[in-house]
């Protein structure tokens, strides 16, 4: 691991910024009281409402595959925590979710049987029935709950190795599966997308099961409601679309309107509405006597691109008041998690306050302070220091649905800039738009449709102004490439105006892939290079290259880093340079991202940075207020020089999984939300000193947990122009040492760690080792003990 791995400052904390919504994979009401709510997302937990959305309160941190709530007792919830290759905890709460036990361990867990869906009985209250998929036999199997879920027994249905689906039961306690033709396996289920046929089974006493329809269309969702049953087949296949009977399966009718969307249906109280997300908005199928299989075509109740893949729930003792919820996990969504109407679906506005949490894609703050964020579909603006948020942009969201129209997705290949506080820029599929008026409103100021063949493969790499001058600035283009074959393809375009117009840059060349200006000579920006096929590993290494551009030429030269792909670059106001680039050697499990580098001498020569543990593979870094931050999606990390080595800030298991850092302070969106940063390399002491101090914590340390912390601390009045610290043993052999850190400031304490390991990455033997802290000022020690 080398020496510089075993040191570094420590990091502060972190706090979660109120900006709601994000994912929200589940989402169930209580029937006999619609004003509770329990909501699931994948990566910020469970939450629950008790006040028809108005706010919400998180009651567990892990998320859940699928949850239930008693029809009669609010308070009883039951979740299926997301299953692994060793199945699913089936968690019971009888208090809103403040305390949780696990049930059914014996008949569920430890028979590694996967959880999809648990439903409750509306007939025979306190009867649940939960479907799963049993990981041994690859066989999707059936369990009964007759005493609220706090046993389960599994009943006699088998899918015949085949792929379960879903599961509901009516109000005549009438069950119904559906099952796709395709056997799972231990590494999970095939994909969806490539399922042709299937059947829909059905039970009157759990016992005994019909095959009550085959399908030439995988069956995948069931609703039911009063009398009403649908099933919703996927789009491939003869028998696409969505089936409906009103006598127990008996007999169906299909409406096969691909407008009217494939997700799952939601039926009114009475049975006499079916309602569904499609791409231009919520359509309803309805019928004014469902008995005789009468069924009109769908028809649009509201526009505007909602939710897709999410579905709606309906208060059964008010229907008026319906609830979308929305999948938001690949940027699917409008951002907002859970919305709500009150006037039967005409309008909706969002419902999530305390609700899990916007997934940032990037971002930028204003010179006066306020904050943008992007998420899947939005922009938003904080204001106040952060404490209030706002939705301010939507390009594709209300709009006409047009499927040749382009998609204006976030989550890749989008950009944002605020370089004067009325002059915000956010582009993503190859457009960029432009606000000066805080995010009032928004004007298209650069398209990608000049580019025949090219408008629906084409992002943005970088956007980047010129912080003396922010009239000036740049961006690049790069295409989206799926293919197998890497491509050059130059698209670099400058401002002079603000932003007003753009044009481009007479440049031949690679791909660029980042920019960054020089702030002390502006008149030099550099450019990472090169361009990496998703679906082949055949890249295209362009290197670092140097751009200058007096005003009147513009002239680029290849600098250094050949052989990488850098595809982010940040330079800090004194000239130091980070770059994280894609390499021929690069072992990381995502060959999209790769190792970092700093530079000390304008990008001429590079050197590795280190990390308190290995950096899996860079997805971001940035410089803020005289601190360098990276993150692998893993972990963030920071330092006050990448000379020395980061410390961690915080973690997925904090975060989730980390999607970027924003400039602004510092902020970092990541899957539980948007998070702000509070790290410096130092802390100023709350007592006089006269001499410098020194200790250890945890003290005693585990290294196989753990680092110990080392605190140094600088009297008021006598600044440290040097400081070296040493590890050795109690007979004085030399274990580690750290490389010479400078000009610590008077009157602060400053952080690094050991971790336990020698300066050959070994884990030193357990005992007492002596911490030597020596400076300009007096030589320091201090003990630890390593534990192992």
């Amino acid at each position: 691991m080398g020496i510089a791995a075993s040191f570094s400052r420590a990091a502060e904390t972190f706090s979660k910024v109120p900006v709601w919504g994000g994912e929200i994979s589940a989402a169930e009401m209580c029937v006999s009281d619609p004003n509770v709510i329990y909501a699931t997302s994948w990566y910020a937990g469970l939450f629950v409402t008790k006040d028809a959305a108005a706010t919400w309160t998180a009651i567990s941190n892990e998320g859940a595959n699928a949850v239930a709530v008693h029809p009669s007792l609010p308070n009883v919830v039951i979740s299926a925590a997301f299953g692994t290759i060793d199945g699913s905890h089936i968690m019971r709460s009888e208090d809103y979710g403040q305390t949780w036990a696990e049930v059914g361990r014996s008949a569920i867990y430890d028979a590694k049987v996967n959880a999809v869906r648990i439903v409750p009985s509306t007939k025979n209250e306190g009867t649940f029935y939960l479907l799963g998929h049993d990981l041994n036999t690859f066989d999707g199997v059936l369990y009964k709950s007759a005493d609220a879920g706090v046993t389960w027994t599994k009943t006699s249905f088998t899918s015949g190795n085949k792929l379960i689906a879903d599961v509901c039961v009516d109000r005549d306690e009438n069950l119904f599966v559906t099952a796709a033709n395709a056997t799972p396996s231990t590494n999970g289920p095939p994909p969806w997308d490539n399922e042709m046929s299937g059947w829909l089974f059905k039970s009157t006493d759990g016992a005994t099961w019909t095959t009550l329809k085959s399908f030439d269309s995988a069956p995948r969702y069931l609703s039911v409601s009063s009398a009403t049953l649908a099933v919703v087949t996927m789009t491939y296949g003869d028998d696409s679309g969505i089936y409906i009977s009103s006598n127990a399966g008996h007999s169906f009718t299909c409406i096969n309107s691909a407008g009217n969307g494939y997700g799952r249906q939601a039926i009114s109280p009475d049975g006499t509405k079916i309602y569904s997300f499609a791409p231009d908005g919520l359509r309803v199928i309805s019928s004014s006597s469902p008995e005789t299989g009468q069924w009109n075509s769908p028809t649009l109740v509201s526009s505007g691109s909602y939710m897709s893949g999410g579905y709606v729930l309906i208060n059964r003792l008010d229907p008026s008041i319906m609830y979308a919820v929305g999948n938001n996990s690949v940027g699917g969504g409008n951002d907002d998690g859970i919305l709500k109407s009150t006037d039967t679906a005409l309008s909706w506005r969002p419902a999530n306050s305390g609700l899990a949490g916007l997934i940032a894609y990037t971002g930028a703050k204003d010179p006066d302070g306020n904050m943008y964020v992007v998420g899947a579909m939005s922009v938003y603006k904080g204001s106040s220091d952060g404490t209030t948020w706002n939705k301010v942009f939507s390009p594709d969201l209300g709009q006409p649905y047009d499927p040749s129209n382009k998609q204006h997705k976030f989550e890749s290949g989008s950009v944002m800039a605020a370089p004067a506080t009325d002059n915000v820029f956010v582009g993503t599929a190859g457009d960029l738009w432009r606000s000066t008026d805080g995010g009032q409103s928004w004007t298209l100021v650069f398209s990608s449709t000049v580019y025949s063949g090219y408008a629906n493969n084409v992002d943005f790499s970088a956007l980047v102004f010129n912080s003396n001058n922010p009239a000036t600035g740049y961006f690049a283009l790069r295409q989206s490439n799926y293919g197998t074959t890497a491509v050059s393809w130059t698209r670099l375009f400058k401002t002079t105006d603000g932003g007003a117009t753009w044009t481009q840059v007479s440049l031949s060349g690679e791909t660029i892939q980042s920019l960054a200006i020089d702030p002390a000579d502006p008149t030099v920006i550099y450019a990472g290079t090169g361009d990496a096929p998703i679906y082949s590993a055949s890249f295209i290494y362009g290197g670092l290259w140097k751009i200058i551009d007096n005003g009147s030429t513009v002239s680029w030269s290849k600098l250094s880093l050949d052989n990488k792909i850098p595809y982010r670059v940040v330079i800090s106001s004194n000239g130091v340079m980070m770059a994280a680039c894609i390499e021929p050697n690069n072992t990381s499990t995502d060959n999209s991202h790769g190792p970092a580098y700093y530079s000390t001498d304008g990008g001429l020569t590079w050197a590795s940075i280190s990390a308190e543990s290995d950096l899996i593979g860079i997805v971001d870094l940035k410089f803020s207020n005289g601190a360098w931050y990276v993150t692998d999606s893993m972990t963030i990390y920071a330092s006050g020089s990448p000379q020395r080595p980061f410390f961690q800030v915080a973690s997925k298991d904090d975060l989730g999984t980390i999607r970027c850092l924003i400039v602004g302070s510092m902020y970092s969106g990541a899957n539980k939300g948007l998070f702000k940063l509070s790290w410096s390399p130092s802390t100023p002491l709350t007592s006089v000193i006269e001499q410098p101090k020194a200790y250890c914590y945890p003290n005693p340390f585990n290294a196989a947990t753990g680092s110990t912390i080392l605190k140094y601390f600088v009297p008021q009045g006598r600044s440290v122009d040097s400081l070296k610290i040493s590890v050795y043993t109690m007979s004085g052999e030399l274990v580690d040492e750290l490389p010479e850190d400078n000009n610590l400031d008077d009157g602060n304490a400053y952080y690094y760690f050991w971790n336990g390991k020698n300066d050959s990455g070994r884990l030193c033997a357990r005992g007492v080792y002596i911490i030597v802290f020596k400076s300009n000022l007096e030589t320091v020690r201090t003990k630890v003990v390593l534990t192992k």
